[in-house]
């Protein structure tokens, strides 16, 4: 953890300088985990994709007065990725919005597996969205976007002790919203 926490500093340093390649490599490092944030946050691949750019236009912008002792930058990120998640839920609550469906399984894909998949997801999703807002941060932050505790604990702006309960809390939440479409699948059948 040390050896990334150096490099990252050396990127940083050098993205600070104008390296393009540097700020590739923060963008490369870190695109994933904050995307796979966004995307069980607002539950729309297109909508994750706007605000995880939004996210690292925001780096670029504040890299150069970022210091890199005060802040972590990845708990940064997810800090940024959090807020500009809230922000949209704020902006939606305003308007109508229509959601479209551009998942459809493309030839040569199994349209069954994708017909699984989907719902696999949608389940997933649903039960997410069923927690508190705090339990679903800490569940996509520690087990989708794979944080540890400690990293967690600092985006969220909480110990680790009450992270830890977040996440026992969390996770007998959702496995008990899973089980319950878990008896209504097997009632339908």
């Amino acid at each position: 953890m040390l050896n990334i926490e150096a490099d990252t500093t050396r990127l940083i340093a050098q993205a600070q300088k104008g390296s393009q390649e540097a700020l590739g490599a923060l963008y490369d490092r870190y695109y994933t985990g904050v995307f796979h944030y966004l995307y069980y946050r607002v539950s729309d691949l297109h909508v994750a994709e706007d605000l995880a750019s939004d996210v690292f236009l925001r780096m670029v912008n504040s890299l150069p007065g970022f210091t890199p002792r005060t802040t972590a930058l990845q708990a940064w990120l997810f800090q940024v990725a959090r807020n500009l998640a809230i922000d949209h839920y704020r902006k939606a609550s305003t308007r109508l919005q229509v959601p479209l469906d551009d998942t459809l399984p493309g030839a040569g894909s199994d349209p069954t597996l994708a017909v699984e998949q989907r719902l696999a997801y949608e389940r997933l999703s649903h039960a997410l969205q069923a927690l508190l807002p705090d339990q679903r941060d800490v569940i996509i932050l520690r087990f989708i976007s794979g944080l540890s505790l400690s990293q967690t604990a600092h985006i969220l702006h909480k110990s680790d002790d009450a992270v830890k309960g977040l996440q026992r809390r969390a996770l007998e939440a959702l496995r008990s919203h899973l089980q319950e479409w878990k008896v209504e699948d097997e009632q339908l059948r």
